[in-house]
């Protein structure tokens, strides 16, 4: 994992280099673009970790009539999405052309990429959701690192030779396909070969109008998560997204990269969130079970930040200066950082809260605390973007995260004074 979080910070400078400043814009909005989906399917993908892993442990077949279900729900939504973002491909383009001074067409070209990339892209987040609910942990990493080599490492190959963002974008969503196609193989041959292995049980229950309900209760279920996942995204990604609509191409640019590496911090905890969560679902109403998975959850999360603290007081800015390279953009993108990688910590340590009330299926909890951090954010952010630029942005996603922080701690040590009464 950590490999798979590497990858795409020591890409992208050279990327950014290669496109030049309007290049690297477009593909850092085709990106933004592609975010807007991701975030929709990501409460969605978390729920269905625990749907999932709920159907493994009940048995009778009900996983695999389960994923056949969700696979014909994802098609449906794969291709509301591609005609949506067509239909407004000629608006989002005109806004990105007129701020930026860009063609048009190459500007909808890009939109339509976009589009094209969540398309190929979003089925691969419910195979993900799959092998994680499963368990199958190793196949899950070695296909994320195996991508991101490829989608990586040829995307710096197209950019410097070509230096066109339109064909660096055609090679991400010719990895995303590969991708996608690779994690339903892999999971689908783990599934037949533990199968095999439970050869007597019996799967007469599978059939019918049964797995068909269960799969449209699924779908509720998980609507829920995905709405509440999605007020939280709003309002954690809400930096970028003004400083997309609102500033030229080049800056999104520039805040892409800061940005991305302060999220990459963030995803070195996920594999702690990805062997937990499994966990907290098993032991249910079992406060001490859970009180002692939260603990140590808790103290590898805090150790972690606490050595990529210390490491970027030592050695920060000469990290910085090697990964950017460049005089222009370590001069644009240094000074973003230390304020983004605190945000970075109080997000990696807010997980463990949050991963308490995805077991439970406290949706209620994080809509109240995520539409909290979106009004206060639509107050705050907007306004400090237009005085300050860049520097305004890194407000937006400090002051959510403390918001978050302190709201999924407080419920962490709640949750234990009840288990000890």
């Amino acid at each position: 994992m950590a490999a798979s979080t590497t990858l795409p910070l020591l890409a992208m400078p050279l990327c950014a280099t290669a496109l030049g400043p309007k290049g690297w814009g477009l593909a850092s909005y085709a990106f933004l673009l592609q975010l807007v989906a991701t975030l929709i399917e990501q409460g969605f993908s978390q729920a269905l970790v625990k749907e999932m892993a709920e159907a493994r442990l009940s048995g009778k077949g009900g996983f695999r009539s389960l994923l056949k279900g969700l696979e014909r729900f994802y098609g449906l939504a794969v291709i509301g999405i591609a005609a949506c973002v067509a239909v407004a491909s000629h608006t989002l383009a005109l806004g990105v052309a007129e701020r930026s001074d860009l063609d048009v067409g190459l500007a909808r070209e890009v939109v339509l990429l976009s589009g094209l990339l969540i398309a190929v892209q979003l089925p691969g987040a419910l195979y993900r959701s799959a092998l994680i609910a499963s368990e199958w942990h190793v196949a899950n990493s070695l296909l994320i690192i195996v991508a991101q080599s490829l989608r990586h490492g040829g995307g710096i190959a197209v950019a410097v030779m070509f230096g066109r963002p339109e064909l660096y974008l055609i090679w991400m969503v010719t990895v995303a396909l590969i991708e996608t196609v690779g994690r339903r193989c892999v999971l689908l041959w783990l599934v037949s070969r533990e199968a095999c292995a439970q050869a007597t049980a019996s799967h007469d229950g599978d059939a019918g109008a049964g797995p068909r309900i269960a799969v449209k209760d699924v779908i509720r279920r998980s609507a829920k998560m995905s709405l509440a996942v999605l007020l939280g995204s709003l309002a954690v990604y809400m930096d970028r997204f003004i400083v997309g609509q609102k500033l030229p191409v080049e800056s999104l640019g520039i805040y892409t990269l800061a940005s991305t590496a302060a999220i990459g911090v963030t995803q070195l905890v996920y594999p702690i969130c990805q062997l937990n969560l499994p966990k907290l679902v098993q032991v249910g109403e079992n406060r001490a079970a859970r009180w002692a998975i939260n603990q140590k959850m808790l103290l590898q999360m805090l150790a972690m930040v606490l050595v990529a603290g210390g490491l970027y007081a030592a050695i920060g800015m000469h990290v910085v200066s090697w990964w950017l390279k460049s005089d222009a953009l370590i001069l644009q993108v240094a000074p973003l950082l230390p304020w983004l990688l605190l945000g970075s910590a109080l997000n990696a340590l807010y997980n463990v809260g949050y991963l308490n009330w995805i077991a439970d299926g406290n949706h209620g909890a994080i809509m109240k605390v995520y539409g909290f951090c979106l009004v206060a954010g639509l107050a705050i952010v907007p306004w400090s973007i237009e005085k300050y630029g860049l520097s305004g942005a890194v407000v937006g996603w400090l002051l959510i995260n403390t918001i978050c922080f302190f709201s999924s701690f407080q419920w962490v040590l709640n949750g234990w004074r009840h288990g000890h009464h």
